[in-house]
């Protein structure tokens, strides 16, 4: 299932590369040898242009190819709990949106690492929110399975109280963070900490091989 999902992703891509339609040349005014030169150099792009595509399948939605940091998650979800390859990207999108991890993502990205100390300091938050992201995806993915209309606010809420309250803190410091002043790793580092408390969380046994 793995490999086939990545070779249409592949083929899908690899398409986009192909030139459809070369460039009109302008030969006015141009001497003869050069006109053919430039006449069959036009033959050969033709040529080459016309060369039949890799045709697959599509597994994914185009919009998808722009945001290629999904993809692991995505894949990782149809190779360890057979997700439809659709349900398995609207999952993911939504953990995403509702915990502001593309954000957190792009802030590190933007900010400017002077130290090996904070090069060290980003990477651990990389590490940790990509762990934090996987626990989501396990926790939530049962719902899904079960009824893929549900919110994922409403999925979360069969998780009992202590996940209620652990999520609105985490939720309550993002809003924060977002509205402050300045984002710095240190603020990050104590809202990811705001996530400690799904390591309490257990998976339920019926989801699959999650490693």
């Amino acid at each position: 299932m793995l490999t086939s999902v990545k070779v249409s992703i592949l083929a899908e891509l690899e398409n986009t590369k192909i030139t459809q339609n070369p460039p009109a040349t302008d030969l006015e005014g141009v001497p003869e040898n050069s006109k053919q030169e430039a006449s069959l150099e036009t033959e050969i792009s033709i040529r080459d242009s016309e060369k039949p595509k890799i045709k697959s399948e599509s597994l994914i939605p185009a919009d998808l190819k722009q945001s290629l940091h999904l993809l692991p998650d995505v894949l990782h979800l149809v190779q360890n709990f057979d997700l439809p390859v659709i349900l398995a990207r609207n999952l993911v999108i939504q953990i995403e949106e509702n915990f502001g991890f593309k954000w957190i993502l792009a802030q590190m990205d933007s900010m400017k690492i002077q130290t090996n100390m904070e090069l060290e300091h980003q990477d651990m938050l990389t590490r940790n929110l990509g762990l934090r992201k996987k626990k989501l995806l396990q926790l939530s993915t049962p719902f899904f399975l079960e009824n893929n209309k549900l919110e994922l606010r409403n999925c979360f809420s069969k998780l009992g109280n202590e996940f209620e309250t652990g999520l609105n803190n985490y939720q309550k410091l993002l809003d924060e963070i977002q509205g402050g002043p300045t984002v710095n790793l240190n603020n990050l580092t104590v809202l990811l900490s705001r996530l400690d408390f799904l390591e309490k969380i257990k998976t339920p046994a019926n989801q699959g091989n999650a490693d």
